[in-house]
């Protein structure tokens, strides 16, 4: 085993943008430690590899909510934490949201895609018709067209998560990098940036807003959005 010590000393100090490809790094030293009459164990070789693909320049992307969608639905610790993944997911009548991801354990987290400051700024404005926690969701069609019956009202939509009177039990920002801070957030919300590239980092986790599980019925509504967009994106390739 290598110390640390030892590692850091092997390490290149020629940091630069210029290193387009990690192998060619790596080849470059064995020829000159060959030439050297030198080897280097394979465990060293692994530490440099990883160590120089780290300073391969990334490409940019274009930045659409669609793109952050993919990235975050494919990003392959969400694919440990969750079993379902729904872009664009409606978890009330009059809720979309950008992602809903349903863990194991029946919790359920809301991803809110947000490109650019002022679209960020104007979610705190977005209104939803209250219901109970224990609200029948059964009904829900029902009470939206008929609200005079159920003797709703009307809320902020981060009120009511914040007092854990929606279906997610996690909320989740997701922004392009630069646009606001952890300070922008409401207290309870985790943050996660993008930049660029396409990569995610997480800058904040989220407070539990409830404990409240998804039912059967709920996490089987949720998934089956999925099997309704495959069949709608086949008969567009179709067409």
């Amino acid at each position: 085993m290598f110390t640390q010590e030892k590692r850091l000393n092997y390490q290149t100090t020629q940091k630069s943008e210029n290193i387009q490809y990690s192998h060619i790094y790596a080849n470059v030293l064995v020829t000159f430690s060959e030439q050297a009459g030198k080897t280097y164990p394979e465990e060293l070789m692994a530490f440099i590899y990883k160590d120089a693909k780290k300073l391969t320049p990334r490409k940019k992307i274009k930045l659409t909510e669609a793109v952050v969608q993919n990235i975050i639905c494919s990003d392959k610790d969400h694919k440990k934490r969750y079993d379902v993944m729904v872009p664009r997911c409606m978890t009330q009548i009059d809720n979309e949201a950008d992602v809903l991801a349903i863990r194991k354990s029946g919790f359920c987290d809301e991803f809110e895609i947000k490109l650019t400051r002022a679209d960020f700024f104007n979610d705190r404005k977005k209104i939803i018709q209250y219901r109970r926690p224990d609200f029948d969701v059964k009904q829900d069609i029902d009470w939206f067209m008929n609200p005079e019956d159920l003797a709703p009202y009307q809320k902020f939509k981060l009120e009511a998560l914040g007092n854990g009177e929606m279906v997610v039990n996690n909320f989740w920002y997701v922004l392009k990098e630069g646009i606001a801070s952890v300070d922008d957030l409401p207290g309870y919300a985790g943050l996660i940036s993008v930049d660029q590239t396409g990569l995610l980092k997480v800058v904040k986790h989220p407070d539990r807003l409830h404990s409240r599980k998804l039912s059967f019925e709920q996490r089987y509504k949720f998934a089956s959005y999925l099997n309704e967009r495959f069949w709608r994106y086949r008969e567009q390739l179709a067409k």
